[in-house]
C-alpha cells in the first residue's frame, strides 16, 4: 500500500503568508488602540477636558499605544498615578482602560487571524 500526498508545498506556501500576515495586523491594531483611547477619554478626570482630549492611540505592527498629555497637558502622569508628595491622589484612567478593554482586544485579533486564514484558504 502506498500514500501520495499531494498539495503539501501549497500548505506550506499558504502558510508562511499567514505568518507574515499575523506578524502586521494594522486594522485590528486600530481598532484596538482606538477602543482603549475612547474607554480612557470616559475615564479621565475632567477640568478643562485638555486631559481627555490629549488620549491619542498609535500603532506598530505588532501592538497598538495609547498616550496621554504632552505640550500643556504636562499633569497627565501625575493624574494617572499620582503625588504623593504634594498630597495628590492617582485617579487612573490608562490602566483602567487598557485593562478592561482586553477581552475585546482578544476579540479583535481572534476575528482578524479568522479572516486571514480564510482569505488564505486554510480553513
Amino acid at each position: 500500500m502506498s500514500v501520495e500526498v499531494t498539495g503539501v508545498d501549497d500548505v506550506l506556501v499558504r502558510l508562511a503568508r499567514f505568518g507574515r500576515a499575523a506578524n502586521d495586523m494594522p486594522s485590528a491594531f486600530d481598532a484596538i488602540g482606538a477602543a482603549v483611547a475612547a474607554r480612557a477619554r470616559t475615564l479621565a478626570p475632567v477640568r478643562s477636558g485638555r486631559l481627555s482630549s490629549s488620549i491619542v492611540a498609535s500603532r506598530g505592527g505588532k501592538f497598538a499605544s495609547v498616550q496621554a498629555g504632552g505640550g500643556s497637558v504636562v499633569y497627565a502622569g501625575v493624574q494617572e498615578y499620582g503625588w504623593p508628595g504634594h498630597n495628590i491622589a492617582a485617579q487612573p484612567y490608562l490602566r483602567p482602560a487598557a485593562d478592561t478593554s482586553t477581552p475585546e482586544a482578544v476579540d479583535e485579533l481572534t476575528d482578524e487571524l479568522r479572516r486571514q486564514i480564510q482569505a488564505l484558504g486554510l480553513d
